[in-house]
Order: structure tokens, then C-alpha cells, then sequence
């Protein structure tokens, strides 16, 4: 659906993506209700406890609670949908079909990428830029994408040697795993992502020698040939795409970036108020008067990158907005989910944390849980993930009352989830239609159900 782009719920896909995630969290719900019992670990309370202290924050003073409730609101289902994948007694062929609807959805993304970079043509149905070329899938920004291509790249090559090696084994599955480096390497290399690059580099040197152990050295070779092959048609795809040989990946290598003067600007507003920060919800607005304030007292100081409603880092994110706290509770977070991996066995303890590298990676040169619910939802799904290969689950009841409540849960979350949603799609077709019209009819402005998600747009 055409859309002026920017993140959360401007991007079309983020809010159907929404609709089937509250259907999961509704089915979730209904589960553990059937249940009559909680089934959880100790990863689970860690998180709940990182959960409470960065929602602290909120009850500052400083704070806008009607900027900041999407994040919240986000934080807070993520956790909702670790605890739910819990309640489910999957085995463990069942667990790993999660990772493998990842790999599935990331060869999609890939051949859908490629057909845009080589196949479409200008004034397409999509509205694709075919001039910048730079495939962004559904993702409409080219390093979300990148990221997205990488961890499927990195959890591809985790599953192959994982694989058992009977004979009655589908070779489709194998063979499914070995095309991913083929499709995905191409598109890595062609988006010009030092984000994507990076994080690819990393995330497959760390899960080479969990291949080198796990996998048999004929699948190790193929693999490693899988690889090279995907390098090489990066190559011949860039070719076919910009004959002229000015493409972007050769200018990204020594493009400068504004983060160079962005990181250290947000760095300082961190150490001027290190405690309470600035309020959740606010940095736009206290960027730039802070950046304004630094550059009028010195010239030399740089003046404030417009628009920048992120730091593009998460960290800095969190304390610029709410100060340390939250910071506390994401690094305790990150502790538990480490010691998780450290608790896994010896020779797979890298190739775990190679899973998070591009989503991570990429949330601190970026904010791709902003611009993608999908990158969310996989994170969530790589913890539970870990969480599962070593944990004891512990198990709590609770009264008929709760199992009622649930129950009741399970229909209203999914119900309230799409009537919002479908309205912000709805009201994102009314403005699109609006503004595409001539002559210009203010009228159609009146079939809008949902001004809140486009509130700046709808005031314009």
C-alpha cells in the first residue's frame, strides 16, 4: 500500500503484521488457559524484571506518556510473546520450525528483493525507485532489509548442521538451506548496508566452527561452496544492474556517515542528565533544542541533524530519554540472555550469539524494532529459543477466575488489535487518496476513522 514511509505504524506492513501477531498473542492466551497452569523459567522473570525497570521511566514527570506508549506497548507484547511460545509443550522438531518459517520468510524477501533490483521497470505497480535502485523488499528502507537477509544467512547455515543425516531426510530441506547464501549474498553485497555487511562478516565467522564440528565435511564443503557461489553472483547481479560499474556498495565504503557527530551529541545529552534524562517520548523536540542550545554557545559545535526522532542507537535512545534505569534493565536483560548462551554446550556457544548479531548489531547503528515489528518478533523468538535448549521450566497455577479472564483475553486482544489497525490502513488510503487527487477535495478528509497513527499528517 503506497505510504510516505517512516517507521512504526507509517509502514504499511508493520500494521498487517500486527493483525496476525495479536492473533498468535490471542491464541497464546487461550493456550494458557487450557493450561491452567504458568509454565515459566528463569530467563522469564529476569526479562519481566527488565521489563518493569524500563517502564519506570514513564512515571517521571518529564515524560510524555502519549509519545512513548507505542515503545512501551511494543516492549511490553514482546514480552507477552515469550511467555506464550512458552505455554506450548512443542518438541523439538516443532521448536525449530519456528527458526525454519524465518528461513522461509527470508528466501521470499530475497527472490522478491532480487526481481526488484533486476526485473522491475520504472512507473512500476510497486512504486519501486528503480533510478537508486536499492532493494528493500517489503521493508521500504534497504538496511532493515539487510539485516533481515543476514539473519536468515546466519540461521540457515545454524540449521544445516543441525540436520540429521538419515536417508529418509527430505534433500529439499537441505537443499532449501544451501540456496539461501546463493540468494541472499547477492542481495547483501548489492544494498550498499555496511550494517548488512558488517553484521554478515561477524555473524558467519562466528558460526564456522560450530559448522567445522556439527556438520559432516561434505555438507561443510558444500556449504562453504554455497558461499562462494553467492559472493560470485553479487558480482554478475551488480553487473547486470549498474553495466556502468557505479553502483553504490564501491561509494559506501568511504561514505561518511552523520553518526559521527550524532553519537557524540546524544552522549552528551546522557551526561548533562544522566539520571532522570529528558522525559520518554521527547528526544526529537530536546535533540534539537539541545543541539541548537550547544551550537549557539559554541560554533564549532555541530547543529542538529533535522527530524531525528532517533539517535539511531538504542542505547543512547533509552538514556537519553529516561536516563540510567533503563539502561539498568536492558544491560540486565542482555546479562541473563548471555548467561543463557554460556550455560549451552561447549562448541555451540558461538554460533547462539552469531543469531542475534544483525538484529543487534544493527540496533545500535539504527532502530530496526522501529521500522520492522518482523525484526522484533524474530528476536523474541531467537530468546526463547536459548531459552529452551537449557532451561527448566518451572510451572504455577492459578484460579478459574484468571482462566476466565484469559479466555476473555484471547478474543479481545486480536479483536481490538485489527479494528485499529485496519482503520490506520484504512486512514493511510483516505490521505494517500487525498493527496494523489486534482483538483484537491477536502471531503474526502472526512471518511478518515484513525487520525491518531497519522495525527502529523492529517494536521498538514
Amino acid at each position: 500500500m503506497p505510504n510516505p514511509g517512516g517507521s512504526g505504524l507509517a509502514l504499511s506492513f508493520n500494521a498487517t503484521t500486527w493483525i496476525a501477531f495479536s492473533f498468535a498473542l490471542g491464541i497464546g492466551c487461550y493456550q494458557l488457559a487450557t493450561n491452567r497452569v504458568l509454565r515459566y523459567s528463569k530467563l522469564t522473570i529476569g526479562l519481566l524484571i527488565s521489563c518493569i525497570i524500563m517502564t519506570l521511566p514513564i512515571f517521571y514527570p518529564n515524560a510524555d506518556s502519549a509519545l512513548a506508549a507505542n515503545k512501551l506497548i511494543g516492549l511490553w507484547c514482546g514480552m507477552l510473546f515469550f511467555v506464550v511460545l512458552q505455554q506450548f509443550h512443542f518438541s523439538n522438531k516443532h521448536r525449530q520450525r519456528l527458526l525454519w518459517f524465518i528461513v522461509l520468510a527470508v528466501v521470499i524477501e530475497a527472490i522478491f528483493g532480487l526481481t526488484q533490483y533486476l526485473y522491475l521497470k520504472p512507473g512500476n505497480v510497486f512504486g519501486y525507485d528503480t533510478v537508486a535502485n536499492r532493494p528493500y523488499g517489503i521493508f521500504q528502507q534497504p538496511n532493515v532489509m539487510a539485516s533481515f537477509l543476514a539473519t536468515g544467512l546466519v540461521i540457515a547455515s545454524y540449521l544445516l548442521a543441525r540436520q540429521p543425516y538419515k536417508y529418509s531426510r527430505k534433500l529439499s530441506d537441505i537443499y532449501l538451506l544451501y540456496a539461501v547464501p546463493v540468494l541472499t549474498l547477492p542481495l547483501i553485497v548489492a544494498l550498499a548496508s555496511r550494517t548488512g555487511w558488517l553484521a554478515s562478516i561477524i555473524a558467519i565467522l562466528l558460526v564456522i566452527p560450530y559448522m567445522y564440528r556439527f556438520a559432516t565435511r561434505a555438507r561443510f564443503v558444500r556449504w562453504v561452496m554455497a558461499m562462494a557461489t553467492g559472493l560470485a553472483l553479487s558480482i554478475v547481479v551488480m553487473n547486470i544492474a549498474f553495466p556502468d560499474g557505479n553502483g553504490l556498495a564501491s561509494e559506501k565504503v568511504n561514505m561518511e556517515s552523520p553518526r559521527a557527530y550524532t553519537f557524540p551529541q546524544t552522549l552528551d545529552m546522557v551526561i548533562e542528565k544522566p539520571f532522570t534524562g529528558y522525559g520518554y517520548g521527547k528526544f526529537e523536540s530536546e535533540y534539537m533544542l539541545y543541539t541548537a542550545r550547544q551550537h549557539a554557545l559554541n560554533e564549532s559545535y555541530p547543529a542538529g541533524l533535522p527530524s531525528m526522532d532517533h539517535p539511531h542507537n538504542e542505547l543512547l535512545y533509552w538514556a537519553v530519554e529516561g536516563g540510567l534505569l533503563p539502561i539498568l534493565g536492558i544491560f540486565l536483560a542482555m546479562a541473563l540472555v548471555l548467561y543463557r548462551i554460556y550455560q549451552a554446550k561447549r562448541g555451540t556457544r558461538l554460533a547462539l550469539l552469531a543469531l542475534f548479531i544483525p538484529i543487534v548489531l544493527h540496533s545500535q547503528l539504527e532502530y530496526p524494532f522501529y521500522h520492522s515489528l518482523v525484526h522484533w518478533l524474530i528476536f523474541v523468538i531467537l530468546l526463547y529459543w536459548v531459552d529452551q535448549r537449557v532451561s527448566r521450566y518451572r510451572q504455577a497455577p492459578f484460579s478459574k477466575v484468571t482462566k476466565s479472564l484469559l479466555r476473555v483475553c484471547s478474543l479481545v486482544i486480536p479483536a481490538v488489535f485489527t479494528f485499529y489497525m485496519v482503520s490506520a490502513l484504512h486512514t493511510n488510503y483516505v490521505l494517500t487518496k487525498f493527496e494523489t487527487t486534482r483538483p484537491t477535495n477536502p471531503d474526502i478528509l472526512n471518511q478518515v476513522t484513525n487520525p491518531v497513527v497519522w495525527k502529523d499528517r492529517f494536521d498538514w
